[in-house]
């Protein structure tokens, strides 16, 4: 048995626990707490710490020294094989569920112990909630069955897998390992991005540097050959990453074949190229572009986005299948579509920030690629000459150039600007070209000399009053415009230097959006539309009068419409569920 120690509870100690990466985010009070409980034990080479079946009596962190963790099921097949080192734990399962242990843990190189009584330690827990939370390993069992490489395990053998995590942090800038060291870890990529680099540029017929975000992963090479480090990784901006030792990778590639053949990394350039936006990128921006591009696994009945919700990301179905979704007027909600590899959606959540139209769900199991607008937007800002190499559709392209109004909210995007079809200009320019025909008819009038410079000095006068009123109704024109947003319809009239006023709706308020078209109209695409809303007294309209192209108008009201009802629906889905 391990040679029993003292009761510890000093500064000096809670320093030493502060150290385990484990207990690194617990404050002063939480980690004096956790000391409290704390005694030192030493144990030899060679002894069993405990082994698989027996009751859990205590829970261990391991300041120096080697712990190896094996599990065997019914069946007699090896289910996990965990190498401990100096910063890790060992047993928590037992003393977390209050059940016997799951695994033998045998020292393999002379252990320096802080461990604490199973009686103490479900003390600890109800004093430090946090603890809890950071041993349970919910996050990174979440985290693991959301990444294409753990596509193959389920949660049970996850929670297996989530022993051999340990969660670091790196400051943008921070080295995770440099070119020639030894080989002792492999990294997936929690949050954020890290940079490969070689000063070898083309070893290995690779390119380098290589940039690697979220979902992805690196340092599988020298492990699998056995090598040295053939580039040094450092974090290009904060990242979390989780590290799995030599011996647990290693016993990962052994016991599970689908992981090693996850081990070969998705042509994420690949993707990119096939999508309208990114088209126009040449293969270097297309290698750049890679390294901000996530990766993301959905499970069958997964759900990919929400209609209504508002999340600014391009994703790309390279693996698997999934249904497109959409809920109609009356808010049923219908399949519309089939998605299969390659395939991109969500091009206008990522360039207009606007809610999603529809609802995807994954039908199997599926990989995709994605791309946020924030980290497109750190793209563009490293490499500015890219940006006039994206490609999005007409449509939205034109509405990536609209500025916005200054009395719009900050989460409120601009859908739709018209102003007034030209055949309206028209009727309020005819008295003032009439008088400015009536000046010209006046230059040309035959008359002797005094009376041709009467009449020209009149024609004069008439002429400049004309071009005023002209530009006095082309300005008037200008100024006046009809507006849909993601959130109301606005007619903004403005009279220069008399008044301005905005009629408005919330969409969310909307009943019926009513046409009214002539004859002219129906010749010249022009309508009278009217927005009826429910008032607290009765019905307030909005009106869009002499408004082009009515069609398309109409349907972008109805557009805007139901993604906000959408959104709603979303939202109270959320009350009932916190309820």
């Amino acid at each position: 048995m391990p040679i029993r120690g003292v009761t510890m509870a000093s500064s000096d100690l809670q320093n030493r626990l502060s150290q385990f990466w484990l207990l690194s985010e617990l404050d002063q009070e939480e980690l004096q707490r956790t000391a409290e409980f704390v005694q030192e034990e030493t144990a030899p080479a060679g002894r069993a710490l405990f082994r698989q079946g027996e009751a859990a009596t205590h829970f261990y962190l391991l300041e120096s020294g080697v712990i190896e963790e094996s599990s065997i099921d019914g069946a007699g097949n090896e289910i996990l094989r965990r190498r401990a080192e100096a910063g890790d734990y060992v047993g928590r399962w037992g003393v977390l569920q209050n059940q016997p242990r799951r695994t033998t843990a045998t020292v393999v190189r002379e252990a320096r112990l802080l461990s604490i009584e199973n009686e103490d330690f479900q003390t600890l827990l109800a004093m430090v909630p946090r603890l809890r939370e950071r041993l349970e390993r919910k996050n990174v069992v979440n985290r693991l069955l959301a990444i294409p490489l753990f596509a193959s395990f389920d949660r049970q053998e996850l929670l297996h897998v989530a022993d051999l995590v340990r969660e670091m942090q790196f400051p943008a800038g921070q080295t995770v390992f440099a070119e020639g060291d030894e080989a002792d870890a492999f990294y997936v990529i929690d949050v954020g991005q890290v940079e490969e680099m070689s000063r070898h540029s083309a070893r290995g017929g690779e390119s380098w540097p290589k940039y690697l975000t979220a979902g992805n992963f690196f340092g599988r090479h020298a492990l699998i050959n056995n090598t040295t480090r053939r580039a040094t990784a450092r974090a290009a901006t904060e990242a979390r990453l989780f590290r799995f030792g030599a011996e647990g990778f290693h016993w990962l590639r052994r016991s599970k074949p689908h992981f090693d053949r996850e081990l070969t990394r998705p042509d994420i350039e690949g993707c990119l190229s096939g999508t309208n936006s990114f088209k126009g990128l040449n293969e270097t921006d297309l290698r750049r572009l890679a390294g901000f591009t996530g990766l993301a696994h959905l499970r069958p009945g997964d759900t990919l986005y929400r209609q209504g919700e508002i999340d600014p990301t391009l994703y790309i179905l390279y693996r698997g299948e999934a249904i497109v979704r959409e809920r109609d007027r009356d808010g049923r909600e219908r399949p519309r579509s089939y998605l299969k590899p390659v395939r991109a959606v969500g091009e206008s959540s990522l360039f207009l920030q606007e809610p999603r139209d529809v609802t995807v769900v994954a039908t199997t199991g599926s990989d995709w690629c994605y791309l946020t607008k924030a980290d497109l937007d750190r793209y563009l800002d490293q490499y500015p000459e890219a940006r006039d190499k994206l490609a999005p559709r007409e449509e939205v392209k034109a509405r990536t150039g609209m500025k916005r109004l200054p009395w719009m909210e900050p989460t409120e995007q601009l859908v739709l600007r018209r102003r007034r079809h030209w055949f309206f200009l028209a009727n309020r320019l005819a008295w003032p070209l009439l008088v400015l025909l009536a000046a010209l008819i006046l230059v040309f009038v035959p008359a002797d000399e005094d009376a041709q410079t009467l009449l020209t000095a009149l024609a004069l006068v008439v002429g400049v009053v004309g071009l005023l009123w002209v530009a006095w109704r082309l300005v008037d024109w200008l100024n006046d415009y009809y507006v849909v947003t993601t959130m109301r319809v606005a007619h903004r009239e403005k009279t220069l230097l008399i008044r301005e006023t905005r009629d408005e709706a919330p969409l969310d308020k909307v009943q019926n959006v009513n046409l009214s078209q002539g004859v002219i109209g129906n010749y010249l695409d022009f309508v009278r539309l009217v927005i009826e809303t429910a008032a607290a007294v009765g019905i307030s309209r909005v009106s869009f009068n002499y408004v082009p192209e009515p069609a398309i108008v109409q349907q972008l009201i109805f557009q805007q419409m139901q993604r906000v009802r959408a959104g709603e629906a979303i939202e109270s889905h959320q009350l009932i569920r916190e309820k």
